[in-house]
Protein backbone atom coordinates (compact mmCIF):
# COMPACT_ATOMS: atom_id res chain seq x y z
CA UNK A 1 0.00 0.00 0.00
CA UNK A 2 1.06 3.49 -0.07
CA UNK A 3 -0.36 6.58 0.85
CA UNK A 4 -0.51 9.49 -1.34
CA UNK A 5 -0.17 13.47 -0.57
CA UNK A 6 -2.00 16.06 -3.06
CA UNK A 7 -2.79 19.69 -1.86
CA UNK A 8 -6.43 19.87 -1.47
CA UNK A 9 -7.85 22.80 -3.72
CA UNK A 10 -10.67 25.16 -3.11
CA UNK A 11 -12.93 26.17 -5.63
CA UNK A 12 -10.69 28.68 -6.99
CA UNK A 13 -7.65 27.65 -9.44
CA UNK A 14 -4.53 27.32 -7.63
CA UNK A 15 -5.77 28.54 -3.85
CA UNK A 16 -4.96 25.20 -1.83
CA UNK A 17 -6.74 25.00 2.21
CA UNK A 18 -5.13 21.80 3.46
CA UNK A 19 -3.93 18.35 2.45
CA UNK A 20 -5.62 15.43 0.96
CA UNK A 21 -4.36 11.88 2.07
CA UNK A 22 -5.20 8.97 0.31
CA UNK A 23 -4.49 4.93 0.81
CA UNK A 24 -4.03 3.33 -2.42
CA UNK A 25 -3.92 -0.02 -2.62
CA UNK A 26 -2.19 -1.64 -6.20
CA UNK A 27 -5.25 -4.02 -6.31
CA UNK A 28 -8.13 -2.06 -5.14
CA UNK A 29 -7.25 1.54 -5.72
CA UNK A 30 -8.15 3.90 -3.57
CA UNK A 31 -9.14 2.60 -0.05
CA UNK A 32 -9.42 5.65 2.09
CA UNK A 33 -9.22 9.52 1.93
CA UNK A 34 -8.55 12.28 4.50
CA UNK A 35 -8.63 16.05 4.50
CA UNK A 36 -6.43 17.87 6.81
CA UNK A 37 -7.01 21.80 6.81
CA UNK A 38 -4.46 24.25 7.39
CA UNK A 39 -6.38 25.89 9.63
CA UNK A 40 -6.84 23.27 12.15
CA UNK A 41 -3.29 22.26 11.84
CA UNK A 42 -2.39 26.37 12.46
CA UNK A 43 -0.40 26.08 9.38
CA UNK A 44 -0.25 29.89 8.34
CA UNK A 45 -1.49 30.90 12.13
CA UNK A 46 1.86 32.99 12.66
CA UNK A 47 1.29 34.76 8.77
CA UNK A 48 -2.56 35.10 9.23
CA UNK A 49 -1.67 36.96 12.15
CA UNK A 50 1.10 39.32 11.36
CA UNK A 51 -1.34 40.40 8.20
CA UNK A 52 -4.74 40.46 10.17
CA UNK A 53 -6.26 37.82 8.45
CA UNK A 54 -8.73 36.03 10.92
CA UNK A 55 -11.09 32.83 9.91
CA UNK A 56 -13.66 33.74 7.52
CA UNK A 57 -11.60 36.43 5.71
CA UNK A 58 -10.60 36.24 2.09
CA UNK A 59 -7.28 34.10 2.02
CA UNK A 60 -7.57 32.85 5.92
CA UNK A 61 -5.30 29.53 6.55
CA UNK A 62 -4.81 28.76 2.56
CA UNK A 63 -2.22 29.74 -0.11
CA UNK A 64 -2.31 30.59 -3.59
CA UNK A 65 0.06 29.49 -5.97
CA UNK A 66 -0.67 32.33 -8.90
CA UNK A 67 2.89 33.57 -9.60
CA UNK A 68 5.93 31.78 -11.62
CA UNK A 69 8.31 33.73 -9.70
CA UNK A 70 9.19 34.45 -6.41
CA UNK A 71 9.29 32.62 -2.70
CA UNK A 72 6.91 29.41 -2.71
CA UNK A 73 3.57 30.46 -1.56
CA UNK A 74 3.87 27.69 1.58
CA UNK A 75 7.17 29.66 2.88
CA UNK A 76 6.79 29.92 6.58
CA UNK A 77 4.48 27.85 7.15
CA UNK A 78 4.65 26.26 10.33
CA UNK A 79 3.75 22.32 9.92
CA UNK A 80 4.00 20.71 13.09
CA UNK A 81 0.28 20.41 13.17
CA UNK A 82 0.42 18.99 10.08
CA UNK A 83 3.53 16.70 10.27
CA UNK A 84 1.50 15.23 13.31
CA UNK A 85 -1.87 14.84 11.79
CA UNK A 86 -0.30 12.56 8.75
CA UNK A 87 1.60 10.54 11.38
CA UNK A 88 -1.33 9.63 13.06
CA UNK A 89 -3.27 9.27 9.78
CA UNK A 90 -0.16 6.45 8.71
CA UNK A 91 0.12 4.79 11.86
CA UNK A 92 -3.48 4.07 11.62
CA UNK A 93 -3.11 2.17 7.92
CA UNK A 94 0.54 1.11 8.63
CA UNK A 95 0.56 0.38 12.48
CA UNK A 96 4.49 0.01 13.85
CA UNK A 97 4.84 -3.48 14.67
CA UNK A 98 5.20 -4.35 18.84
CA UNK A 99 8.78 -4.76 20.24
CA UNK A 100 9.13 -8.50 20.73
CA UNK A 101 9.57 -8.92 24.25
CA UNK A 102 10.21 -12.79 24.28
CA UNK A 103 13.56 -12.09 23.58
CA UNK A 104 16.40 -9.90 24.98
CA UNK A 105 16.76 -6.49 22.96
CA UNK A 106 20.93 -7.00 23.51
CA UNK A 107 22.89 -9.99 22.98
CA UNK A 108 23.52 -11.81 25.91
CA UNK A 109 27.13 -12.62 26.45
CA UNK A 110 28.41 -15.81 27.73
CA UNK A 111 28.85 -16.15 31.49
CA UNK A 112 32.41 -16.10 32.21
CA UNK A 113 33.86 -19.17 34.09
CA UNK A 114 34.84 -19.41 37.59
CA UNK A 115 38.91 -19.63 37.65
CA UNK A 116 40.30 -22.81 38.52
CA UNK A 117 43.52 -21.21 40.28
CA UNK A 118 45.77 -23.37 38.71
CA UNK A 119 48.62 -21.70 37.00
CA UNK A 120 50.20 -22.36 33.89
Amino acid sequence: MRIRIDFQSTIRHREYDGLRLAVLHPDRGTLDTVFLSFADHQTFARRDAATGIGPGRDGYARFRDWHETGPPPWKGADLTGLRRGITHYTQVWAPAPAPDHSRPSLPTLPTARPASGRSR
